[in-house]
């Protein structure tokens, strides 16, 4: 290691898989303009897993690089490699390129990005191209340009996009003129016939949205907000091509005291369409909540919620909008950061359904330790769920351990036991080891740090390395 570089290396082994190798590298340049990391891991599979996945070694690999070549311009590289393996997620093969370049000017701002995924037979590239003009504080321009390629066996499709928006800021108000497309096509191919189709998307062109700045009704103390947008779209989705007036204004949220131990805080929508078509659709919502406090250590939410709806919309895939009429209960008791009692249920008029009665206690015996018990009650004839538990506490200076499992009130026993051991040797050496009682296996892993003279820093439920942070520049 050097004062611009430093890495880790650790061994795992998995019972049930193999043994893996890595290493981590973390690196900058010397003037501080540049850096970025790059791993490097090999799993060796065992005779089981290698007639499971039909491999003997998998490898995986990440490099990240961003690099700073003047005050205007800036760059950025992610590169990720992902072998066939039954350990990880990427199956089968994966790479991933990600490049992307910034020049900033003195109103101007340009952004180029470049994508390619590879993943067996099928294959992703993507570009985007991001301008924006800033002609004074108070007016900009902005023109976006993206583009999508998929090929997946016997498919092929192509999606572009085009996005302007011109944005003005006002003392009353913001507003924003956009004009956005989509165009494309999706090819299938079934034997010696192709099919291509267009790629549908709602094109607006163009959408004008006027939003009015917050403004305050000081006899009743209720903040109020309100947009208007008018536009025409050509909705693909719905194949109907109209122009639309929505109006959607909030009054609220409204807090009130009420006594010294009650809060009411309320709040109400209008939203309204109007449809070249002729069509109407509104909505009108409100929410209150009634929050009591008893004493310093427990409090009781209800918040009521209701939405009413009428009218017809044309374009359902952009406006629909639905009716809603229920209340929930939210029960807490707590005394500071020791313990902390939530019970929560929620029971919709409607319907008239009450859900699941749920409950959650989390005690913290120190600030390096917790323990944390949930389950959830089915007035419904089920009865409780599993009691999911979870703990975690340092049994030495250099021990740590957590568990997390699940107790099955009708087996009557715990299940889906998992127990992870952290222990670190001389702030050098870490290693770990897991057992997984649904799989009954067990795994361990050796990491040397690079930085021996570093204390290792243990985290609650944190089941990932224990390394120093990447260079920060």
């Amino acid at each position: 290691r050097g004062p611009n570089w430093y890495g880790t290396y650790h061994v795992d082994f998995y019972q049930k898989v193999g043994i893996g190798l890595g290493a981590d590298l973390y690196f900058q340049r010397l003037d501080g303009r540049g850096g970025g990391s790059f791993t490097f891991y090999e799993l060796n599979n065992n005779g089981a897993q290698q007639a499971l996945s039909g491999t003997r070694k998998t490898i995986t690999s990440t490099l990240q690089y961003q690099r700073l070549f003047t005050d205007h311009l800036q760059a950025a590289i992610n590169f990720d490699y992902s072998g066939q393996s039954a350990l990880f997620t990427a199956l089968p093969t994966t790479t991933s390129t990600n490049v992307s370049v910034t020049h900033s000017g003195a109103r101007s701002t340009t952004s180029y990005v470049v994508t390619d995924t590879a993943s067996g037979p099928s294959h992703s590239f993507g570009g985007i191209v991001q301008h924006t003009v800033a002609f004074s504080p108070d007016f900009t321009q902005s023109l976006g340009l993206n583009l999508q390629d998929n090929t997946n066996p016997g498919a092929f499709s192509r999606a572009v996009g085009f996005n302007w928006d011109t944005h003005v800021s006002a003392r009353a108000f913001d507003a924003d003129l956009v004009i956005a497309t989509n165009h494309g096509s999706q090819t299938n191919t079934i034997g010696t016939t192709a099919t291509t189709t267009p790629v549908i998307g709602i094109q607006r062109v163009p959408e004008l949205a006027i939003r009015a700045r917050p403004f305050q009704i000081n006899t009743l103390r209720l903040p109020v907000t309100g947009t208007l947008t008018d536009g025409i779209y050509d909705d693909g989705y719905d194949n109907i091509e109209t122009s639309r007036l929505d109006f959607n204004a909030q009054l609220g949220p409204g807090i009130y005291r009420v006594g010294d131990a009650a809060v009411i805080n309320a709040t109400a929508t209008v939203h309204q369409d109007a449809y070249g078509t002729g069509d109407l659709q509104g909505a009108l919502g409100f929410q209150g909540t009634l929050q009591n406090f008893f004493g310093h250590h427990a409090d009781n939410t209800l918040v009521y919620t209701d939405q009413s709806v009428r009218g017809y919309t044309p374009m359902p895939s952009l406006d629909k909008l639905s009716g809603s009429n229920q209340i929930s209960e939210v029960l807490n008791m707590y005394n500071q950061a020791y313990y902390h009692f939530t019970a929560s249920t929620n029971y919709d008029f409607t319907t008239k359904f009450l859900s699941s009665i749920n409950y959650q206690v989390t005690v913290n015996p120190s600030p390096y330790s917790y323990v944390s018990l949930g389950t959830s009650y089915d007035p419904h004839g089920t009865g409780y769920s599993p009691l999911v538990i979870e703990f975690a506490t340092p049994v030495t200076r250099t021990d740590y351990v957590q568990f997390q499992g699940d107790y099955d009130f009708q087996q009557h026993a715990l299940q889906g036991q998992n127990w992870y051991l952290t222990h670190t040797v001389s702030d050098c050496y870490v290693v770990r080891i897991a057992y997984h009682q649904p799989l009954k296996e067990v795994d361990v892993s050796l990491a040397l740090l690079a930085f021996p003279g570093q204390t290792a820093t243990f985290g609650i439920n944190n089941n990932g390395p224990i390394v120093a942070q990447p260079f920060g520049y």
